[in-house]
């Protein structure tokens, strides 16, 4: 990252990751599509892959941005999932948010969210504790093991999607989502012809249907 910033400092590049206030605000409208496709009723809990982790704060603005304006009357439940080679935030967590220590992350098949020292960490600590929200990881066996079976169901995934399910079947092994879920949303990448490449959809109920499903296996 400080690479990038002397390089967009000096050369006429724009800057679209997670330091650029205008991509949240961007990302924050996944949360209101999403209150949208579900009449406005809120998910008891969203679950969403993290790696620089201004997606987790996206989410919170936009969810809320629509409690703020009367659209809703309660925020979900955010629960930030990292990879275990790649999992500053979910060791910052398991600290009881004492001084956060970046690490230096390992290669890992969830390529797009292996960073070790994002630039929005004080911001996702801000929308998980301000949800009462958890952040939990998934060592690579995991999100392997989660995405093969989200491929079984025709969800065509990403070893991002495994990392979001594998923190979804590790919680709900041992209780660490209250009892009952009404509904339960996954903010899941898609994957595509290639292993390097990926898109991001905005989620569905076909795919919440499949990720509650598979919760039940």
């Amino acid at each position: 990252m400080r690479l990038i910033r002397e390089v967009t400092a000096e050369l006429p590049i724009y800057l679209a990751n997670s330091l650029n206030s205008l991509r949240l605000e961007g990302q924050k409208t996944a949360a209101i599509e999403i209150l949208q496709q579900f009449d406005w009723e809120v998910p008891d809990w969203v679950i969403v892959p993290g790696g620089n982790l201004g997606n987790i704060y996206a989410f919170y603005k936009g969810f809320s941005m629509c409690k703020e304006l009367g659209l809703v009357d309660q925020l979900p439940r955010l629960v930030c999932a990292q990879a275990s080679n790649a999992n500053p935030l979910y060791l910052h967590y398991k600290s009881g948010w004492t001084d956060f220590k970046p690490v230096t992350a390992a290669q890992t098949f969830a390529s797009a969210i292996q960073i070790g020292d994002p630039v929005s960490i004080d911001r996702a600590v801000y929308a998980i504790q301000q949800t009462d929200g958890i952040v939990e990881e998934a060592t690579e066996e995991e999100l392997m093991d989660a995405m093969s079976l989200a491929d079984q169901t025709g969800m065509f995934a990403c070893p991002h999607t495994g990392v979001a399910l594998a923190a979804l079947f590790k919680l709900r092994g041992r209780g660490g989502l209250e009892q009952p879920i009404e509904q339960l949303l996954l903010v899941l990448p898609m994957g595509s012809s290639s292993p390097r490449q990926r898109w991001i959809t905005t989620p569905t109920r076909l795919q919440i249907c499949f990720a509650i499903m598979l919760t039940h296996q």
